[in-house]
């Protein structure tokens, strides 16, 4: 912004004037959603953010005090005053949603002023006979307020996983390169969220696409926003990242009198992962279950908060080895992921998957990654006091498979151990092959 020396001269006096007004930070009761901090009174840098919230703005020297394209983002009930310092006059965006409006009784040439009553943000332009036109922003971000931002325009992005656009339009490349959060932004969206944003002619590219969004004429990304994740714009040097979140639920564990396990919420795919098995004296751990005691799939997505109960088994005193018995299934749309229940095994007392890549779990269900294509021995053995029970699956994950594609193919033989005491390295004798079809 271009300022004369004169007019911070004029600037510096005025900062005495209002002296009683300057800016005072302070701590609201909830400080860990939202910062509060005062009013600010054109002493020091503006600081504020879409969490770090001033109460009250009083600057009566916008020319020497306010950059182009400064954002000053609000609380809910502030006081805003901002007061030309020069020939000329502000003037307020048409668009205005906060309540403020352009008032002549302020300071010799008007301003702006009025209390904060909505959510969104109002554009205030500066012109004068002494610097070059140039605006600014007030934003104000309603913790209490609606999730529903409406549309993003180029202006301050408010946007955040708790409040979200639903649509997205920037129609002119130039409004691409003046955006006022700068050439790397994220923009939340929700589900069904329509988008249009024009780029660099020619020179655009998706470096990532989860939203089904497309690129017209080799410059506009568009589209409707289907599904969840992110969508990466990039044109020429600048990235546009379009994120939408899949709504997350709350899974509570209920461990019936076992020990206690932590509630998790559901990620950015609706998925929670199996946690530590719970333990409870005299008995054994047999599985989470729904409400309608219906056993629990972890590899998939959960649409609503619920609650999953610990099925436990009286501990028996068993006169015969376990037996072994369990899947191993592909995850779909997952590559190279695999699903291991061993649910139906009966007459043990523990538990243990060797995983094939030096992983080990003693659950008795287990979500496991493979990271490098190639054959695995994945072996689930039981335990009772009188030996143990093998299964072994052969897992074969493509070159194809780790890289989002290809088919995952498994087949397992059991073995048990007749005479051997509890041990995972008992030797076996005794088996029966059986083989379990390709899982896409």
């Amino acid at each position: 912004m271009n300022t004369l020396s004169n007019l911070k001269t004029i600037a510096v006096a005025a900062i005495a004037i209002v002296s009683a007004l300057m800016f005072v930070p302070m701590m609201s009761d909830d400080s860990d959603a939202v910062t509060d901090l005062g009013v600010y009174a054109q002493e020091g840098e503006n600081v504020s953010s879409p969490t770090a919230l001033y109460s009250g703005i009083n600057v009566w020297t916008t020319v020497a005090f306010v950059d182009n394209n400064e954002v000053y983002y609000v609380s809910p009930g502030s006081e805003i005053t901002f007061v030309m310092n020069d020939i000329g006059g502000l003037t307020i965006d048409s668009k205005d949603k906060l309540g403020l409006k352009e008032d002549s009784s302020v300071g010799i040439y008007g301003g702006i002023s009025g209390t904060i009553t909505g959510q969104g943000y109002v554009e205030i332009t500066a012109e004068g006979e002494f610097f070059s036109k140039f605006s600014f922003y007030v934003a104000c971000i309603d913790p209490n307020g609606s999730s529903d931002l409406g549309t993003y325009d180029g202006g301050p992005n408010m946007s955040s996983p708790e409040k979200t656009y639903s649509k997205i339009e920037i129609r002119g490349y130039t409004d691409f390169w003046n955006l006022i959060d700068g050439s790397n932004l994220v923009v939340y969206v929700s589900d069904g969220s329509e988008v249009w944003v024009q780029g660099a002619i020619m020179s655009t590219n998706l470096e990532r696409n989860d939203l089904n969004l497309s690129i017209a004429d080799m410059e506009i990304l568009y589209g409707t926003v289907e599904g969840y994740g992110t969508t990466i714009f990039r044109s020429e040097a600048s990235l546009f990242t379009v994120v939408c979140m899949a709504p997350t639920h709350t899974v509570v564990f209920d461990s019936e009198g076992g020990s206690s396990v932590p509630n998790q919420v559901t990620d950015t795919d609706g998925i929670v992962t199996a946690p530590e098995d719970p333990v409870l004296s005299g008995y054994i751990f047999g599985g989470w279950y729904t409400e309608d005691n219906i056993p629990f799939d972890f590899s998939q997505p959960i649409s609503e908060d619920i609650t999953l109960h610990a099925k436990w088994i009286e501990t028996l005193v068993f006169t015969t080895v376990p037996t072994s018995s369990g899947t191993v299934k592909a995850v779909p749309m997952m590559a190279g992921t695999i699903v291991c229940d061993a649910s139906q095994s009966s007459d043990y007392t523990s538990i243990l998957w060797d995983l094939g890549d030096g992983t080990t779990s003693t659950n008795t269900y287990v979500t496991h990654y493979y990271s490098q294509p190639g054959t695995y021995e994945v072996t689930l053995t039981v335990f009772n006091e009188h030996g143990t029970d093998v299964t072994t699956y052969t897992v074969e994950v493509p070159e194809s498979s780790t890289g989002g594609g290809g088919m995952t193919t498994f087949s397992s033989t059991s073995q048990s151990d007749c005479s051997q005491p509890f041990s995972s390295q008992s030797s076996h004798c005794g088996c029966s092959d059986h083989s379990m079809g390709a899982v896409a």
